[in-house]
């Protein structure tokens, strides 16, 4: 009935019938194969615009913490450092490499710009973020600041 549902809601958009897959407990739904977290500067995803001249949603990046820094790509260096955030520890072991997802606006769900072409033509890369795994769990909030050990 789901499918169904989302189906008739789609549309012509939907491309035909939608379908709904179950997933093993305990497995991810992710592009990596080790658990890990995006980290966001949102000062990084405001530079994409000013560059491509059109407003980015920080959601196109679907990032799991979006942060708010003064100046842009500075978690570029973060690679191989330890952040402290709320009580967790995070260690910081790769740029997040964009994939043609990013193209997708998500308040119209159309394919219409191309991140990946703008970033490697004006930053030489098509990163956005950083990922990190966790080393020490613990609980964060919003408003908790990032250290950096």
């Amino acid at each position: 009935m789901v499918e169904y549902l989302f189906t008739a809601y789609m549309g012509d958009d939907a491309q035909g019938r939608l379908k709904v897959f179950e997933t093993q407990k305990k497995k991810m739904l992710s592009d990596q194969l080790r658990p890990l977290i995006s980290l966001i500067n949102l000062a990084s995803v405001r530079d994409i615009s000013r560059i491509m001249g059109v407003k980015i949603h920080s959601i196109q990046f679907r990032g799991n913490i979006n942060f708010e820094y003064s100046y842009p790509w500075l978690e570029s260096g973060w690679v191989g450092r330890t952040l402290r955030l709320g009580a967790a520890s995070l260690k910081v072991v790769a740029p997040v490499g964009r994939c043609v997802a990013t193209h997708i606006n998500p308040e119209t769900s159309r394919h219409d710009i191309n991140i990946l072409k703008a970033l490697q033509r004006n930053f030489d890369h098509t990163n956005c973020g950083v990922f990190a795994e966790v080393t020490q769990a613990g609980p964060i909030q919003i408003n908790d600041e990032i250290n950096i050990a």
